[in-house]
């Protein structure tokens, strides 16, 4: 019997001992979390932030790793002890057990094998666009991961976020990101403001400018009252015929046509949009979901950022919902995200914190925005678009 069980721990020792060797599968704790029986025994590689070390009875010591997304998983570890308030990625072997106190649930840790020490990561901050005339809007756009405070120009902020940005001089904005462990990382960009020529001209010569309109209107005055004959003003003659044919036609125009349930099983869009709206270049092909292969184009809704499309499970109704598209798919939030055209670009920003959108793959957090380039996927929940041009 003690042989079997010798046995059966060599077997044990050369399987980590194989494991450790292998490259280790790359992934978050969010997701760890969420999916515990998929990562049992498998050997992973994830990063966080260290919140917590305990030293174990028995030399059993662990620490509370956190992640980006705020998910905590808790790593045993026979190493010295972890730095707190500081970023590691760490290589392990992920374990589960049922524990009965308080209440029976599942309980998901990691036995470290590597820790490795992260710097924290420069923030991003950028303008959109870097130039502008007088009277044109610029977007300030900036991202921080795991900065427990950012500045710009000494005012707190979010750690990611997107502003407008309006100025009728040239100005530079600095960004401070302040992490758990107490460092700094900082990051400046300008925008410049081209200065208009009438304006200039307007600003020297004020008077003169005045006084010669001044001038010219009581030359007009002169012209129309001394010189100008009356004359007979004729109106075209319209037909009560003809004018109900017109209001008919102005009706017929302006009523909201939906597609129907035979063109689109869980998308529905306004056909005809009213003529101040922009249809955006390009149309979406639909590469996933009941409408597999269909296609569609959108158009915009006027605003100070630009045109834009809003997407989301809500019905919307009066001029916007020309501008709307509605996915009656479960796993889309009512307020999703929206397209933004502005200066021949298209971006997309997301805005549900639940069931993110994601770009090419990539998950878009709340508010974030991001450009969308000719063949670009982006998914709203189990609905997948391919924007071509």
């Amino acid at each position: 019997m003690f042989n079997l069980i010798t046995f059966f721990y060599f077997i044990i020792l050369i399987i980590n001992a194989f494991l450790l060797q292998l490259e280790p599968t790359k992934t978050t704790i969010e997701d760890i979390i969420t999916r515990p029986y998929s990562y049992k025994g498998k050997y992973v590689e994830i990063n966080g932030l260290v919140n917590l070390y305990i030293q174990g009875p028995g030399g059993t010591n662990y620490y509370l790793l956190r992640g980006d997304y705020g998910g905590i998983i808790r790593v045993n570890t026979q190493e010295s002890s972890p730095v707190i308030n500081k970023k590691y990625i760490v290589r392990g072997i992920i374990y589960t057990e049922e524990e009965s106190f308080p209440k029976r649930q599942l309980s998901v840790f990691m036995s470290e094998k590597e820790r490795i020490a992260l710097e924290f990561p420069v923030p991003t901050f950028f303008v959109e666009p870097k130039e502008i005339n007088e009277g044109q809007i610029a977007f300030l756009n900036w991202n921080a991961p795991s900065a427990s405070k950012v500045l710009i120009n000494g005012e707190e902020v979010n750690a990611y976020g997107k502003r407008e940005i309006m100025t009728k001089e040239t100005k530079s904005f600095h960004l401070v990101a302040i992490y758990p462990d107490g460092s700094s990382k900082e990051s400046k960009v300008t925008i410049k403001v081209n200065k208009s020529i009438l304006m200039n001209l307007l600003k020297d010569h004020v008077i003169f400018i005045l006084f010669g309109i001044l001038l010219i209107s009581l030359v007009f005055i002169v012209f129309y009252v001394f010189i100008k004959r009356p004359v007979s003003q004729k109106f075209p003659y319209v037909s009560p015929t003809m004018n109900q044919e017109m209001n008919r036609k102005e009706f017929i125009e302006d009523k909201f046509v939906y597609t129907t349930d035979d063109e689109f099983r869980t998308i529905k869009i306004v056909k005809n949009p009213l003529k101040t709206l922009k249809f955006i270049p390009g149309k979406f092909l639909i590469i996933s979901g009941e409408d597999k292969g269909k296609e569609l184009r959108i158009a915009g809704y006027p605003t100070k950022a630009g045109f834009v499309v809003s997407i989301g499970r809500k019905e919307v109704t009066g001029d916007k919902a020309f501008a709307h598209i509605q996915l009656k798919e479960k796993t889309v939030s009512r307020e999703q995200a929206e397209f933004i055209y502005n200066d021949n670009k298209l971006y997309v920003r997301n805005l549900s914190e639940t069931n993110y959108t994601q770009l090419n793959g990539i998950d878009l957090k709340p508010g974030e925005i991001s450009e969308v380039y000719p063949k670009s996927i982006i998914k709203f929940g189990e609905v997948e678009f391919q924007y071509l041009v």
